[in-house]
């Protein structure tokens, strides 16, 4: 990282989040980026997440259930984080 306020991103992010949300959205996503934009990035990739639970996972209710309570709590743990290591570990522990 290259300071507190913000995290250094790979070219791996980039592509992935250019596939995910289209090219034009994050291309030259590279280098340090703020603690707002990544935070904004990881509630969009969680929301994708949450969305394709619902499209594609068939199951009964309560595993579907599950799976969107824990994206719930996951969005709510990012919103709530300061900074870009406690927005991380509840990515991670998710």
């Amino acid at each position: 990282m290259t300071n507190k306020n913000s995290i250094d991103v790979p070219l791996s992010f980039e592509h992935m989040m250019s596939y995910l949300f289209g090219k034009k959205n994050y291309h030259g996503l590279v280098g340090a980026v703020s603690n707002k934009c990544w935070k904004r990035d990881l509630v969009k990739i969680n929301q994708y997440i949450k969305k394709s639970i619902d499209i594609n996972v068939n199951s009964d209710r309560l595993h579907r259930q599950i799976l969107t309570q824990v994206c719930d709590r996951l969005d709510r743990k990012i919103r709530k984080a300061k900074i870009i290591d406690e927005m991380n570990v509840a990515f991670v522990e998710s």
